[in-house]
C-alpha cells in the first residue's frame, strides 16, 4: 500500500511554541535552517520508500493563531490584517510576505522620510569625563511601524565597536521607555536610577540596551503571565496566565522578563518525569552590521551613523490588534483577555553609566545617575513627552518572495528519484 506523508514542515517565526530535543522546534528557525531541515525530511521520506510527501506549507498564513499566542491576539476576525511574528503557526510557508517598512531595519536610508519623535544637537546633559560621554550623548529617537513590527532608531553621539561587530556597551547603557496606553498601566519610576526619574504617564515596557544583552522588560503589574510553584514530583515552576488580570498605573512597578512555557511538565509511560521548559521572549536577537538578513533578529547597530535599530513584534508589546490600536487591558468573565483602545505609544530615552547596582525589582533608593535624556528632565520628571499615533488600517500593502530556504528544498526535489 502506498504511503504518502501528507504534512511536514517547520516555522520561521520569531516566537517558539515548543522545544524539540533535536532542535526541530515549533518556531524559531531561520529561513535557511527551514530549508535545510525540510531537505533532510524530504530525503528521509524518500529513503523510507514512501510514495511521497507534502511540505506544509506553500505560503505563510497570517490568520492562524497558536495556543501560546491566540488568547492575546484578538479579535479573531482582524488577525489576517497583521503578522504576529511570535506565532509559529503563521510562519510555515516557503513563500512569505515582507512587511512594508522592513527596510527601516536595514540602515539610515529608510529613515530619511521619518520625522524623529525627539531630536537635539546639544552635548551630553551631565558629562562624567570618563571617555564615554560621546557614546552617552543622545541625538534623536524615531519610531515607525507596519503590519508586523514597531521600528525604533536611537541615534547617539558615537557607537563603540566591540568584538564580532557587536557594540561595546561597557561604559554606556540606554533605556527606551514605552507606554502602550499612557496613563493606564505600568509604573511611574524608572528602575536603577538615582536620583529617581519618573514619568507621570507611566511605562509598561522598558528596553534596556546593555553589555550583558539587550532586553525588552515588562512592568511586573502588566505581565499577563506569572510563575507558580509546582511540587510534583519535584520542585519546579509553572508559567500560567494571571486570572483575574487587572493592571493599573502605580507609582512603582518592578520590571521583569516575559517568560512563556513552551513545554509543559510531562510523565512518560514508565513514570519518568520531564520538567517544564521555559523560554524568555525578552532577550532580543542581534544581527551584526553588514551581515546577511536574519529574519529572527530584532536589533542591530550602525557604527558609521552612530545609531541602534530595533524591530519589535507587535505581540511582544502586548498589542492585541495593531490595525485598530487595541492593547491588552484586563481579563473579563474568567480567562478571557480583553483589549482597550490606545492613542499610541509614548516613548522616551535615557543614557547612563552602568554598574552592578541596578535592580529591576526594587525601588531605586540608590543607583546610577542619568547622563542624558530625550526629552529633557526637570525636577526628576520628563518634560514634553510625545506620543507616536500609528495609522490604523483595513488593508495592507505587501511584497511576496520565496524564503531563503526555498532554493535548498528545490534542489533536493530535483535530486530525488520519483518512485
Amino acid at each position: 500500500m502506498p504511503l504518502l506523508i501528507s504534512e511536514y514542515g517547520v516555522s520561521t517565526s520569531i516566537g517558539v511554541a515548543r522545544r524539540h530535543p533535536l532542535g526541530w522546534n515549533h518556531g524559531g528557525m531561520t529561513e535557511r535552517e527551514q530549508g535545510e531541515l525540510l531537505a533532510r525530511m524530504s530525503r528521509n521520506i524518500a529513503d523510507a520508500g514512501c510514495a511521497g510527501g507534502i511540505v506544509f506549507e506553500w505560503q505563510d498564513e497570517w490568520y492562524k493563531a497558536n495556543w501560546l499566542t491566540g488568547p492575546l491576539a484578538l479579535p479573531v476576525e482582524r488577525r489576517p490584517l497583521w503578522n504576529n511574528r511570535l506565532d509559529p503557526d503563521q510562519g510555515f510557508g516557503l513563500w512569505t510576505y515582507d512587511p512594508a517598512a522592513d527596510h527601516l531595519f536595514a540602515g539610515l536610508a529608510g529613515w530619511d522620510s521619518v520625522s524623529p519623535l525627539y531630536q537635539k544637537d546639544t552635548s551630553v546633559a551631565a558629562p562624567l569625563h570618563d571617555g564615554w560621554d560621546s557614546e552617552r550623548t543622545l541625538r534623536s529617537l524615531a519610531v515607525s511601524s507596519d503590519a508586523a513590527f514597531v521600528y525604533l532608531r536611537l541615534a547617539v553621539g558615537a557607537v563603540r565597536k566591540g568584538a564580532q561587530d557587536v557594540p561595546d556597551l561597557k561604559g554606556a547603557n540606554y533605556y527606551i521607555g514605552i507606554s502602550t496606553a499612557p496613563g493606564r498601566f505600568g509604573g511611574q519610576i524608572l528602575p536603577g536610577l538615582a536620583p529617581q526619574v519618573r514619568t507621570d504617564q507611566g511605562l509598561n515596557f522598558l528596553l534596556h540596551i546593555g553589555d550583558a544583552g539587550t532586553r525588552l522588560l515588562i512592568a511586573s503589574n502588566y505581565n499577563p503571565r506569572e510563575a507558580r510553584p509546582n511540587f510534583a514530583p519535584s520542585p519546579t515552576t509553572q508559567i500560567a496566565y494571571r486570572i483575574p488580570f487587572e493592571p493599573k498605573l502605580e507609582n512603582w512597578s518592578g520590571f521583569e522578563e516575559m517568560v512563556v512555557e513552551t513545554n509543559r511538565l510531562r510523565f512518560a509511560r514508565n513514570g519518568q518525569f520531564f520538567p517544564p521548559q521555559h523560554e524568555s521572549l525578552s532577550l532580543l536577537r542581534y544581527r551584526p552590521t553588514g551581515r546577511s538578513e536574519d529574519t529572527l533578529a530584532t536589533w542591530t547597530s550602525d557604527f558609521a551613523n552612530h545609531a541602534f535599530y530595533f524591530r519589535l513584534p507587535w505581540a511582544l508589546l502586548m498589542v492585541m490588534d495593531p490595525s485598530t490600536r487595541l492593547v491588552l487591558a484586563a481579563t473579563e468573565g474568567g480567562p478571557q483577555f480583553v483589549s482597550a483602545k490606545t492613542n499610541g505609544l509614548q516613548l522616551f530615552a535615557v543614557s547612563f553609566r552602568p554598574d552592578d547596582s541596578i535592580q529591576f525589582q526594587d525601588v531605586p533608593l540608590s543607583g546610577v545617575p542619568v547622563v542624558d535624556s530625550l526629552p529633557g528632565i526637570n525636577g526628576g520628571s520628563f518634560t514634553g513627552l510625545r506620543t507616536y499615533a500609528w495609522p490604523v488600517w483595513d488593508e495592507i500593502p505587501f511584497q511576496g518572495r520565496p524564503k531563503a530556504g526555498f532554493a535548498i528544498l528545490q534542489g533536493v526535489f530535483r535530486e530525488l528519484e520519483i518512485p
